[in-house]
């Protein structure tokens, strides 16, 4: 019997994930849609067991999961621009390896959306934010009905939960090489979707977000993150704003000058703070010193 061919494919990128990954699995796997589906993951050279736990998902479904394993790590957006490469569906969807699905009809609602609606070439719902450390909830974004995305909103600020986006796998892909650089894969990826038709929101929690990483307590180690985020959401901006022939221009021109001047903003807090945090304790030693010297 011929292999029915798969119309909808869920792209997951994955690096050391053994905890969720099962979860995330799980989530595409209870599924309940009318049209074949194949979940592509592409571990990218995970240092716990995450492959073992892939490999026996595709023992048990073999038809479903396909694995993209390479030999060396390539970096998050090589793995994800690959893994997205590998697709054969007419629509792709999105969930990485430490996010989950949390409706079993999501990928059919976003399905009939798509195929109801041929001018757009997106859509994307709400998430619910799962803080791993202390299980704190909350909503991704405050949108509270269905309504479509414009370019300024996405540039703005990120509103789109990675594991909600579900788009046509038509003329967007491959992404252009300089793309394998770019820190935000999913933000890179939202620009060229919203070029080639509209996107909808959809005002549904269908997906959980999980913040796992461990937060410093140390503050300027927090903000020299968020200056290599604004750095790399500049060079995205210039990138895609050059690709597009600045048809974008003013508004993506007054994005990126925001984005310069957060940069520029955090440098000098980042200074401030590393004077703080490393020079005033000693300060207050050596004062105590020689008050401690005078007395004897």
């Amino acid at each position: 019997m011929k292999e029915e061919c798969p119309i909808i494919s869920v792209c997951m990128i994955t690096y050391n994930h053994e905890k969720f990954i099962s979860q995330a699995i799980e989530g595409i796997l209870m599924q309940r849609v009318e049209v074949p589906i194949e979940l592509i993951i592409g571990d990218d050279c995970s240092t716990d067991n995450t492959r073992m736990i892939c490999i026996d998902y595709k023992k048990k479904y073999p038809k479903i999961v396909k694995l993209r394993f390479p030999e060396n790590n390539q970096g998050v957006m090589k793995n994800f621009t690959d893994c997205l490469n590998s697709c054969s569906g007419e629509y792709i969807a999105l969930c990485e390896g430490d996010d989950y699905w949390i409706d079993p009809l999501k990928l059919q609602k976003q399905f009939s959306f798509m195929q109801k609606n041929d001018t757009y070439s997106m859509c994307c719902h709400n998430s619910i934010v799962l803080y791993e450390e202390n299980k704190l909830l909350k909503s991704f974004n405050n949108i509270l009905i269905d309504k479509d995305l414009n370019l300024y909103e996405i540039v703005r600020s990120w509103i789109i939960p990675t594991a909600s986006i579900f788009f046509r796998n038509n003329n967007v892909l491959p992404l252009p090489s300089w793309a394998n650089s770019i820190y935000s894969g999913d933000l890179t990826l939202t620009l060229f979707l919203i070029n080639s038709g509209k996107i909808h929101f959809i005002n549904s929690y269908m997906s959980v977000y999980r913040k796992h990483n461990t937060e410093s307590s140390v503050s300027f180690i927090a903000k020299k993150k968020n200056t290599f985020v604004n750095d790399q959401h500049i060079i995205l901006l210039e990138s895609f704003n050059k690709e597009t022939n600045y048809i974008y221009n003013d508004i993506l021109e007054s994005q990126i000058k925001c984005k310069k001047k957060l940069t520029k903003f955090s440098k000098v807090y980042n200074k401030s703070l590393i004077f703080a945090f490393f020079l005033m304790p000693r300060l207050f030693v050596y004062k105590v010193y020689y008050r401690f010297k005078n007395r004897i």
